[in-house]
């Protein structure tokens, strides 16, 4: 779940994300702004992008944060599938977590060491005021340790 970081505190939680998903992201809203789920936000990190945006990269299985680097160097150039839908960003700080916890849960400092192991932590990000374009790609199988579900948010050109 990608949320705005003002709304994370009354994030309900719950299973936000499922089966029924024709594509591992989706857009949906929250609070009179649009929020991104993913299908398995679990093991989930953050890579800002040169240009604006972010790539949320999803680990089904690797060998650890370091074998992911070389990978990220030699990302897929066709066969993204863009969401129909735009996300539109507000500007400023946003959050990833796993929103099938609540916002009360993600605040609890006796929780953080299991969300940490259990649901990847909670990340937060600086995403500009805009439109953004979201593309999703996997599963993408770089070698025989590795399987990565891909999500690419970024400006839209129109």
């Amino acid at each position: 779940m990608v949320l705005r970081e003002s709304d994370v505190d009354r994030w309900p939680g719950g299973d936000v994300a499922t089966q029924r998903m024709p594509q591992f992201a989706a857009i949906g809203e929250f609070a009179g702004s649009q929020v991104i789920v993913l299908r398995d936000p679990e093991l989930t990190t953050v890579v800002p992008l040169e240009l604006g945006g972010v790539l949320l990269v999803t680990a089904v299985y690797c060998e650890g944060d370091r074998s992911l680097d070389g990978h990220l160097e030699m990302l897929p150039v066709s066969g993204w599938h863009v969401l129909p839908r735009k996300f539109r960003a507000t500007g400023g700080n946003y959050t990833l977590f796993d929103g099938s916890l609540s916002g009360k849960a993600l605040k609890d400092p006796a929780l953080q060491p299991k969300i940490l192991e259990e649901h990847g932590g909670v990340i937060q990000f600086a995403l500009a005021e805009g439109t953004y374009d979201v593309e999703c790609f996997g599963p993408w199988d770089p070698d025989a340790q590795t399987s990565l579900w891909l999500t690419r948010v970024v400006r839209s050109a129109v």
